[in-house]
């Protein structure tokens, strides 16, 4: 399974910090692809709390073959794969739809969909998007689904708080990110956040990923220890 969006994402961070989104008075928000950078970020930081809870998500994750890329990718879940690129490691459970019926060995390790009985799950949809010459199908959790924008909008409201706060300040015993500097504390008794990152690759995607772990860890509030780093919360 490849894994995409951190590129993709780590842009998406850089503009909600230089544009001060964190500001943005939210009210309503429309969970769609084209969602602003304010909703991009706070999805993320929502669906980091939501992953660690379990190690998992509630919703259901769909994947698919890609013939343009040979690539099998998850999709939807854009922002999730993110979540599981960063914090995850072995098997994702996931649906899987083999497009053009190309036939793979892992494929014999599956078991396969009752469709009956997925449409006549009141809590599950099944929405069918064109692509690849033929029709993907996307499960969806209408529960999840429906629980969405308002869990996106008190994450979003959390952090907005935090932020503006002028006390919040945040140690790293690396200076690890531009982007956080207007809460940075180079005193670790005047930190409301301590950071220990264990290592600093020299591969600049590796370093951009732990970077990026700590910066939604930082907005989620919560605290976390793994083989990358350290983080926890004073108070």
């Amino acid at each position: 399974m490849d894994f995409e969006g951190v590129e993709r994402f780590w842009g998406v961070l850089n503009n909600f910090f230089n544009n001060k989104d964190y500001e943005f008075d939210i009210e309503t928000i429309a969970v769609d692809f084209s969602a602003s950078d304010v909703e991009q970020v706070c999805k993320a930081v929502y669906l980091v709390d939501a992953y660690l809870q379990s190690n998992s998500f509630n919703d259901p994750i769909c994947a698919h073959y890609n013939p343009r890329s040979g690539k099998n990718i998850i999709h939807p879940g854009g922002t999730r794969q993110v979540i599981l690129d960063l914090f995850h490691s072995g098997k994702v459970k996931t649906y899987y739809f083999n497009t053009g019926g190309f036939k793979f060995n892992f494929l014999r390790h599956m078991q396969k969909v009752d469709i009956d009985q997925v449409f006549l799950d009141p809590e599950q949809g099944i929405g069918l998007v064109p692509d690849h010459g033929t029709l993907i199908p996307h499960l969806l959790r209408h529960p999840g689904v429906a629980a969405l924008p308002a869990s996106m909008i008190g994450v979003h409201n959390q952090y907005k708080a935090t932020l503006a706060d002028p006390k919040f300040k945040v140690y790293s015993n690396i200076l690890f990110e531009d982007i956080v500097m207007p809460w940075t504390t180079f005193k670790p008794d005047q930190a409301s956040v301590i950071l220990k990152i264990n290592r600093r690759p020299d591969d600049p995607f590796e370093w951009k990923k732990i970077k990026l772990k700590a910066i939604l860890l930082i907005l989620r509030g919560v605290d976390y220890k793994d083989s990358d780093l350290h983080l926890y919360h004073k108070g």
